[in-house]
């Protein structure tokens, strides 16, 4: 019988995961994830799950007795470095092998950094998983002041739940509008009208030079050379996929891990899924108007789980 390994605990790592089991795939299936946490929801971290609103455990997908399963193997804490495609295996950083007749690459994506000086001082986050906004939350909690870079879903999304808790908040946006690669510009200015309602301020057109404090954040400081003072800084400026192993392995990558319409990659043993993937995606390009019908798009949060084909 095929054995499927599958490298991530995402939500597209659990999905195939939950669909397999539906169809009942009678093979082995093993779950590789480097966090601590069964697949769980991201979306709710820069909310509810920021504000305190609910636990950890209430993000799960699936409770951990569904993965309870005779035929699923689920490794967490684990980090996969190696692709051996000639052995069909995969090599972790402690040294197991695991071996697979179908591997799923759901890798996904991580936060885009900066790298001015002053980046790497105490008190400057980026968000991307429950241990980020768990280190977020015990400096909030000791925080008077909050400096947001981008002014995208996760800095907005931060900036009103900070607002909400009583911070000062202040976030600094390179382009002249919010979420301007994302919303047409009635839309942005109707965010733009609720955030600054709340108290949170908009330095929009502003870029940064450096990140000001000896070993914690003090300030940030703006091109202009002025300094917003900062006791904590959020820094949310978008997402790099996660591509490096499939590279490695030799598969076929462009600003994804190319795959087709079922989400194979250039390894018929070999799937990707999620936002480590560059796939064939018929909608049109956010805010451009062009028909892109037949080209490949990287979708954000995209799971193509649905057509994943495994032979």
């Amino acid at each position: 019988m095929s054995k499927v390994v599958i490298i991530g605990a995402g939500h597209g790592a659990g999905q195939v995961v939950a669909s397999l089991l539906q169809r009942k795939f009678a093979a082995g299936i093993t779950l590789l994830g480097e966090e601590a946490w069964y697949p769980y929801q991201r979306p709710p971290l820069s909310k509810k799950f920021l504000a305190g609103e609910i636990p950890a455990e209430r993000l799960l997908f699936k409770p951990q007795s569904f993965y309870e399963h005779p035929n699923v193997d689920v490794q967490l804490e684990t980090t996969v470095t190696e692709i051996d495609r000639g052995n069909q295996s995969v090599v972790t950083a402690c040294g197991r092998s695991f071996d697979y007749d179908q591997l799923v690459i759901a890798t996904g994506s991580r936060p885009r950094k900066m790298t001015l000086p002053g980046v790497d001082l105490g008190g400057i986050h980026y968000l991307r998983s429950i241990d980020d906004v768990d280190a977020i939350r015990a400096d909030v909690a000791k925080s008077g002041r909050l400096v947001i870079v981008g002014a995208g879903y996760i800095g907005l999304e931060v900036a009103a739940v900070s607002a909400q808790l009583g911070l000062e908040v202040a976030v600094v946006e390179m382009q002249d509008r919010v979420m301007s690669r994302v919303v047409a510009t009635d839309l942005s200015r109707f965010y733009q009208d609720v955030h600054t309602s709340h108290g949170v301020v908009l330095r929009l057109s502003t870029g940064i030079s450096r990140f000001s404090g000896t070993s914690r954040v003090d300030g940030v400081v703006l091109d202009s050379g002025e300094t917003l003072p900062a006791d904590t800084v959020v820094i949310g400026i978008g997402i790099v996929p996660n591509i490096e192993l499939a590279a490695a392995a030799g598969l076929n990558v462009s600003e994804g891990i190319v795959v087709d319409d079922h989400c194979r990659t250039s390894d018929a043993k070999i799937y990707a899924i999620g936002d480590c993937t560059w796939h064939p995606n018929a909608a049109q390009r956010a805010g451009t108007g062009e028909d892109c019908g037949g080209k490949y798009l990287r979708r954000r949060r995209a799971l193509c789980t649905s057509t994943v084909v495994l032979v």
